[in-house]
Parts: structure tokens; sequence; C-alpha cells
């Protein structure tokens, strides 16, 4: 496989003294372990929702989405109070 650099890449790993293929090679890697982690991450966040909801800690939508609403409303009331403060 090639792969081509711009002139300003090259020059940099030129200047770092490090070869192109190993560059690459490590970034490779670092972007597939990154990804592993993010999935690892995701599944261990998603068996915590899991778990609860066997527990029986659940949220009913509706209260939440109301508890949401009253929350920006409240946040918009208050920067509006200080904005009309401030004229």
């Amino acid at each position: 496989m090639k792969i081509q650099l711009s002139a300003e890449l090259e020059a940099i790993l030129e200047e770092r003294m490090v070869y192109a293929s190993e560059f690459i090679n490590d970034a490779v890697w670092f972007a597939l372990e990154n990804d592993e982690f993010k999935k690892m991450w995701l599944r261990k966040e998603l068996q915590k929702g899991i778990d609860q909801a066997d527990r029986g800690e659940l949220y009913d939508l509706d209260e939440v989405m109301e508890e949401i609403y009253n929350s920006r409303t409240s946040c918009q009331k208050s920067s509006s109070a200080v904005t009309h403060a401030q004229i």
C-alpha cells in the first residue's frame, strides 16, 4: 500500500527523524486501539444501565422531560433577569 503525505507532513517527520512508515503504522494502531477503548467504555455504560433497570431503578420519561423543561425554563428566566438587571 502506498500513502502520499503532504510536503509539510514529510518535512515535520524528517525534522523529527521519524520514518513515515513507522509513524503511519503507530498512528493506525493508536486509532484501532482507541476505537476498541470507546467500544469497551460504551459496553460498560450500557451494562450499568441494564443492571439498574434489572434492579427496578427506572425513571418515568414524562417526569424526566418535565424536569428538563423546568430546568431550562428556570435557567432562561435567571439569564433574562441578569440581563435586565445589567441594563
